[in-house]
C-alpha cells in the first residue's frame, strides 16, 4: 500500500503578461509595450491556461490540498472561483505596488521569496521568463530543493520544468500525492526574444530548478540546433515546388523555425526565420504576420495549407512559437492541409508530435496519422496527439 500525502500546500500564482506576445507576432513577452497590445484587442491568455488546469483538476484528491495565490491579478480571484475545490484558499498581499493594474517579475520574486517556505511545491502559469524569475528567487534565498512545475502559458516555453498541457498537471500532482513520482533537477532555458525578432535563435541555460518528472507528462528542453545533417532541405524544397504547382489556387501560411527558413532558401523565397509567413504562387504575399495580418489575409482565400515543423525537444507542432495561427483559421482547415516538414531527428522513436489550439474539439479533429515530409517524395507517417489528452 503507498502511503498518501495527508495535506499538499501549493504555492500558485499566475503571470498575467506571459504569452500576450505570441498572437502579435513578437516572438515572446519581454520587452514589450503591454498596454498598447491590450489596446489592440490582444487578450491575457495565461488565465485561460490557469482554468485549464483548475478545472481539469479530480476532486477526489484535490480536498487534500491547499493554495497560497497573491492577490490579483497574479491568481486570486480565478483560484477562488474554484474553492470547492480544495481544502484551503489563501489569498496573500503583495508589498510591492501594483503598475497601471499589471505586475512585474519584481512581484513574482517578491511572492516567491515570501511565502515558499510555506509550500510543498510551487506551481506557476507562465513561460520560460517566468521560470528565470523563479530561479533567480530562489537563488537569492539559497532554497535549490524546493519543487517548481509550470502551467505552459510562455510564447516558446522551452524550460523542462513544464507539464505538456495545462490539463496533465492534474496528472502528475495526482502521482506526486501518491508518491509515484520523485523530484529531479530539470534545466532552465530561454531563448534572448530581441535576437529571435532579428532571425537568429540565440539560447542560454540559466541554472537548474527541481520538479517532477515522468516521461510526456512534462516536456523535454528545445534543442538548441539549427541545421540537422540527416536532413534532405534541397530534396524537401523540390517537392515542396511541386506541391505549390500542383496547389497553385491556394493560400500557403508558413510556420516559424530555422528548417523552413533554409528549405524556402532554395526555392528563392525569403522565409522569416522565427515568424509566419504567407505565400501564393510561389511569390511571398506577408511577412513576419501577427494574428490580426493573418485573419484579415485569410478572408480573400477560399482553400488554405499550413506548412509546419515541430519544435526540436518539446515536439510541438501547433500551440508553441506559432500562436498568430488563430484557432479560427484551424477550423476552416482539415488535418490533411497540414504539410508537416521534419528531420527524423526531431521526432521522438513513435513518431509523435503534440497540438494545443486552445479548443479540444480543433486539437481532436487534427489528431490522428499524416504523412511528413522528409525528402524529395520522401514522407514518414507520424501522429499528432493533443497535448491535453496525454
Amino acid at each position: 500500500m503507498i502511503e498518501k500525502k495527508n495535506l499538499l500546500r501549493i504555492c500558485f500564482f499566475i503571470n498575467p503578461v506571459a504569452g500576450l506576445g505570441g498572437e502579435a507576432g513578437l516572438k515572446g513577452s519581454d520587452y514589450i509595450n503591454i498596454y498598447e497590445l491590450l489596446q489592440e484587442g490582444y487578450q491575457l491568455v495565461s488565465y485561460e491556461k490557469a482554468e485549464r488546469f483548475l478545472r481539469a483538476i479530480d476532486n477526489e484528491y484535490s480536498r487534500n490540498i491547499e493554495l497560497i495565490v497573491p492577490q490579483d491579478p497574479m491568481g486570486c480571484s480565478v483560484a477562488l472561483r474554484y474553492r470547492d475545490k480544495f481544502g484551503n484558499i489563501y489569498c496573500e498581499n503583495l508589498d510591492s505596488p501594483l503598475i497601471d493594474h499589471l505586475t512585474t517579475r519584481t512581484h513574482t520574486i517578491e511572492f516567491v521569496k515570501k511565502h515558499i517556505h510555506q509550500c510543498d511545491l510551487l506551481l506557476f502559469v507562465g513561460g520560460d521568463g517566468t521560470a528565470r524569475d523563479i530561479l533567480e528567487a530562489l537563488s537569492s534565498i539559497g532554497v535549490e530543493n524546493k519543487i517548481i512545475l509550470g502551467i505552459p502559458a510562455g510564447v516558446k516555453v522551452y524550460s523542462g520544468v513544464f507539464a505538456r498541457s495545462p490539463e496533465t498537471v492534474s496528472r502528475i500532482l495526482f502521482y506526486y500525492i501518491n508518491h509515484v513520482m520523485e523530484p529531479v533537477k530539470r534545466p532552465v532555458i530561454d531563448a534572448d526574444e530581441n535576437e529571435l525578432r532579428k532571425g537568429s535563435l540565440v539560447i542560454r541555460n540559466y541554472g537548474q530548478l527541481t520538479t517532477l518528472y515522468i516521461e510526456e507528462l512534462i516536456q523535454d528542453t528545445k534543442s538548441s540546433y539549427s541545421i540537422y545533417k540527416d536532413f534532405d532541405y534541397e530534396g524537401v524544397a523540390r517537392y515542396l515546388d511541386e506541391i505549390f504547382s500542383e496547389r497553385i489556387d491556394r493560400l500557403f501560411i508558413v510556420g516559424p523555425g530555422s528548417t523552413l527558413k533554409k528549405v524556402f532558401e532554395y526555392l528563392g523565397i525569403d522565409k522569416t526565420p522565427y515568424g509566419v509567413d504567407a505565400i501564393y504562387m510561389r511569390k511571398l504575399i506577408g511577412k513576419d504576420l501577427s494574428r490580426k495580418n493573418i485573419d484579415d489575409l485569410i478572408k480573400r482565400y477560399e482553400k488554405i495549407n499550413i506548412i509546419l515543423t515541430p519544435i526540436p525537444g518539446t515536439r510541438f507542432l501547433i500551440g508553441r512559437g506559432n500562436q498568430q495561427i488563430s484557432v479560427d483559421l484551424y477550423r476552416r482547415i482539415s488535418r490533411e492541409d497540414l504539410i508537416v516538414i521534419t528531420s527524423l531527428s526531431k521526432l521522438s522513436s513513435k513518431n509523435i508530435v503534440y497540438i494545443d489550439t486552445g479548443d479540444p474539439d480543433v486539437d481532436n479533429k487534427l489528431s490522428g496519422y499524416l504523412r511528413a515530409i522528409i525528402g524529395y517524395r520522401e514522407e514518414i507517417l507520424i501522429r499528432i496527439v493533443p497535448a491535453s489528452q496525454i
